[in-house]
């Protein structure tokens, strides 16, 4: 037990705290809380904190939430400024307004999640043709969501997710549009492929 039978410093009385817990169970309590309790668990005591500050804890959470695997050393930033507001968006949706159809698969790659998008190649009986459309990181310490990351003429975009009866969409759209060779993913609005 790391902080086993020592109270927190600001706490004086014989009570049981969290920072009483062994490490391992201290872990699994903060792992069902959400991203704001945990930082309101760090502002309670030093101990709390430093624990808080433990990259097994953001590795679980990344790993129990999103299912995210990463030895990312900083770990913490990112799950708290890219998986947290955007680990929704993890998985494989499909345009909701695109005649030929097509996929977008995000997932989670090199610190970042990354938007790919597969869609039938002009000349029938060819693969595929994969274009990644977006890219959500972390670039001294603020979010960066950048557009167009296949053409070469990177900038930001906006993603807003939707929660309605029918789940969850979310509608990608590009600040500076007149950089696109085509406007096929100036503005997108993705649904999920299982709905």
């Amino acid at each position: 037990m790391i902080y086993g039978g020592q109270p927190c410093d600001n706490s004086r009385d014989a009570h049981v705290t969290l920072a009483d817990l062994p490490l391992e169970i201290l872990l699994m309590v903060l792992s069902f809380l959400s991203l704001t309790d945990i930082v309101e668990v760090s502002l309670t005591c030093r101990q709390l904190r430093s624990i808080t500050k433990f990259g097994g804890l953001w590795e679980a959470l990344s790993r129990d939430h999103y299912g995210v695997i990463s030895r990312d050393p900083n770990l913490e930033e990112i799950y708290k400024r890219v998986l947290a507001p955007y680990g929704v968006l993890l998985g494989t949706w499909i345009r909701d307004d695109y005649p030929v159809g097509g996929l977008l698969h995000v997932k989670f790659k090199a610190g970042a999640i990354v938007g790919s998008n597969w869609r039938p190649h002009p000349a029938l009986g060819q693969p595929l043709k994969k274009t990644n459309i977006f890219r959500i990181s972390v670039e001294n310490h603020r979010t960066v969501i950048a557009c167009s990351i296949d053409e070469g003429k990177i900038h930001e975009c906006r993603i807003e997710t939707e929660t309605g009866t029918q789940g969850v969409a979310f509608v990608t759209e590009c600040i500076c549009p007149s950089l696109h060779s085509s406007s096929t993913f100036v503005k997108c609005k993705w649904i999920e492929a299982s709905k």
